[in-house]
């Protein structure tokens, strides 16, 4: 039987920190082993607020491709239903693994989920072992931009594009990037 590793989330503008859960998800499942990643489409807070729902940065089919790139295997979206919200954390996972049978649930840190955001990390590490799942912790991702990562910034600001495996930062934090240098230039 194949390994599965699941990792669930918005993957808005999909950055370095996704690039991290995939990775991750790779590791653990290895070459033969299968990495899903779940995409909530739309937003949840469509559903729960929608006067507080962010805009999208991105389509499906840009975070499905970018994820694949990344190594997803499978990118399925996540309809973000009131039922599946209103989900206790135990409820939520239950079903994802009548679904999914992970042998792995890939999140970083900061991953809530169920009704009112209630489960975490810890919720996972202390459920996993009953429902079959082993859950893996990424840490969060910090980077550190240089004089040269800033110039490189530039030709995004004009609306050109860099791609994450050529060395980019990833949509959403070009979209959003605000640089500052870490390092002074030498004209300082």
């Amino acid at each position: 039987m194949t390994r599965t590793a699941v990792t669930i989330g918005n993957f808005d503008g999909v950055h370095l920190g996704h690039a991290a859960l995939i990775r991750a998800a790779r590791q653990a499942v290895g070459p033969s082993g299968r990495v899903v990643a779940l995409a909530f489409d739309p937003h949840p807070l469509t559903v729960l607020r929608p006067a507080w729902a962010p805009t999208r940065l991105s389509t499906f089919d840009q975070r499905r491709g970018w994820l694949r790139d990344l190594g997803a295997d499978r990118v399925e979206p996540l309809r973000p239903e009131r039922e599946l919200l209103e989900l206790a954390p135990e409820a939520f996972l239950r079903r994802l693994c009548e679904s999914y049978e992970p042998a792995f649930i890939v999140e970083g840190e900061d991953f809530n989920f169920g009704r009112h955001r209630a489960g975490s990390v810890d919720t996972l590490l202390e459920l996993g072992p009953s429902l079959g799942f082993a859950a893996i912790v990424v840490p969060p991702v910090e980077v550190s931009l240089t004089e040269q990562a800033i110039e490189r910034l530039d030709p995004i600001a004009d609306g050109d594009e860099q791609p994450l495996g050529a060395g980019g930062i990833g949509p959403a934090i070009r979209s959003r990037a605000k640089a500052t240098p870490a390092v002074p230039s030498p004209s300082t």
